[in-house]
């Protein structure tokens, strides 16, 4: 793919999806599109092109398989150390033990589950209620979340005590989260961008771990808006640093009613009893970190 169809292609991405692919990434989104071109028999860039851009009803599922291809990202379970020590020893016992009412988890990019799972894991062993809830833009990865079915490599991580309650063997190479924790799961195919159409139960937690990348610098702020909305009065954000490199105060300054909740290697905010509505305040990005 010479630079000309990649920033076609870019362009495409970008206006129908929101999605970013700086030059680095290239080569990922030539062998994504070459790759399906192969499987397709389509020999030229240019009719694959027109297909997805003219081809009618067709179209739209071929474009549905592509974006999939080339969000595709592999996770596992337990790969954020700090904000899941986090979790455990302040925001379950201080936000859902001795509640009522279901702690309601919206992880924004769930992948496969791996991330959702994890927290439901805490939760569960913390005796609290819970529900949760995964959206993505990945068809594949959606339904390998449904499943609950993991390689024995993805949950190497997961503590001993954990992965005896909450994992169960398939087989030798596979392994499945117990059916309390999926039955008291659900995922959905949700693009971020648009997550506020969507009739979502406010949440106590919202989860974006390493997903913003993917979205345009200058759009970042606009989606941590709309995934703070989504929250319950003291409910809590959780993004990844690498996310918002440079800008983790802006967050706090443009969103209103946000407040960080600092911490070393934290990225957290805390919705006050305010309203979270108003439009995002213009804020410049500073060094916004790699995107991809």
């Amino acid at each position: 793919m010479d630079a000309e169809w990649f920033d076609r292609w870019v362009r495409l991405f970008s206006e129908r999806e929101g999605l970013v692919f700086p030059v680095e990434r290239r080569s990922f989104l030539s062998l994504v599109v070459e790759l399906r071109m192969r499987e397709l028999g389509v020999e030229r860039m240019r009719d694959y092109y027109r297909a997805i851009v003219f081809g009618g009803g067709d179209s739209d599922a071929e474009w549905v398989i592509l974006v999939d291809r080339a969000t595709v990202h592999e996770s596992s379970f337990f790969r954020h150390d700090t904000e899941y020590g986090w979790l455990e020893s302040h925001f379950i016992p201080e936000r859902c033990t001795g509640n009522d009412d279901a702690c309601a988890v919206l992880s924004a990019g769930c992948a496969g589950g791996e991330e959702l799972y994890g927290i439901g894991m805490l939760l569960a062993a913390a005796g609290v209620r819970y529900a949760l809830t995964g959206v993505d833009l990945s068809g594949t990865k959606l339904v390998r979340a449904r499943s609950g079915v993991y390689p024995v490599s993805a949950v190497a991580r997961v503590p001993d005590g954990l992965r005896e309650r909450y994992l169960e063997v398939v087989d030798a190479r596979r392994v499945r989260v117990v059916e309390g924790l999926r039955r008291r799961s659900c995922f959905l195919r949700v693009n971020i961008l648009d997550i506020a159409k969507w009739p979502l139960p406010e949440a106590d937690l919202v989860v974006c771990w390493n997903v913003l990348m993917y979205v345009a610098p200058a759009r970042r702020l606009e989606v941590v808006e709309r995934l703070a909305q989504r929250l319950a009065p003291g409910g809590v954000l959780m993004l990844s640093l690498l996310d918002m490199a440079g800008m983790e105060d802006a967050v706090a300054r443009a969103v209103p009613g946000m407040e960080r909740i600092r911490g070393k290697g934290l990225n957290a905010y805390r919705r006050s009893f305010v309203s979270v509505s108003e439009p995002v305040a213009p804020v410049q990005p500073v060094s916004p970190g790699a995107a991809g």
